[in-house]
């Protein structure tokens, strides 16, 4: 029997699961981000201890690796390098939460079904979106005023004005629906296709996956005129 920790700090306060032979069996759901570092911890032995689980019972951790919050993504990678280490250390997995949105959504998608686009806000005008193109292809890239910065690969190169002026813009929005995710189905999404998500080793060392540096090196790099 396989039992897998799912945790994801990105974007709305605490998001951590359990999951069994890949079967998502019970959750935990904190919005409150501010508090999340000092109650992460007790979320994940509550949620343990619920369903008759312990550290060592655990074969695997999965991770989060973003985008999103700058702050959350690096508490959530901290926290789970420091609890997959000890006398039996637990392997350790770091993924994007988008790339784990669209396992999910290609789960629920028929073989010739049209585009997806998923948006997730961030601050203002500013977020991420993830493209589901049939059973495989996926894109995903940040968006902000006039600015985009690629996760994976984008086919249309967009000069990003506000998110859903250019996502009208596009051919494939004019042909399936590109709509705002909610927190309560980003929660669902994310654990389920964290848990579908295969591994690889190039996971097994999860490092942030900023898709902007932090307000200080923003400000620092353009100082030096060096942001593009």
């Amino acid at each position: 029997m396989s039992r897998c920790l799912l945790l994801d700090t990105s974007m709305w306060g605490l998001v951590v699961g359990v999951g069994v032979d890949g079967i998502l069996i019970d959750f935990t759901y904190f919005p409150e981000q501010r508090a999340v570092a000092r109650s992460m911890t007790d979320h994940v032995h509550a949620l343990l201890q619920r369903n008759g689980l312990s550290r060592e019972d655990l074969e695997e951790i999965r991770v989060s690796q973003g985008p999103g919050s700058f702050t959350g993504i690096r508490m959530g990678l901290a926290w789970a390098y420091g609890f997959s280490a000890g006398t039996r250390e637990i392997p350790l997995f770091g993924m994007s939460s988008l790339e784990a949105i669209t396992e999910a959504l290609h789960a629920k998608q028929e073989a010739n079904q049209l585009r997806t686009a998923v948006f997730l806000e961030n601050k203002g005008a500013a977020g991420y979106i993830t493209v589901v193109d049939g059973p495989t292809a996926t894109y995903a890239c940040e968006i902000s005023s006039n600015r985009i910065a690629h996760l994976t690969g984008v086919q249309e190169l967009v000069r990003w004005v506000r998110p859903w002026a250019a996502i009208e813009s596009t051919p494939w929005a004019q042909q399936a629906a590109g709509r705002a995710l909610g927190e309560a189905e980003y929660v669902q999404l994310v654990l389920h296709g964290m848990l579908r998500k295969m591994t690889k080793e190039a996971d097994t060392h999860p490092l942030p996956r900023y898709l902007r540096g932090s307000t200080a090196e923003e400000a620092l790099a353009k100082k030096k005129g060096t942001l593009v």
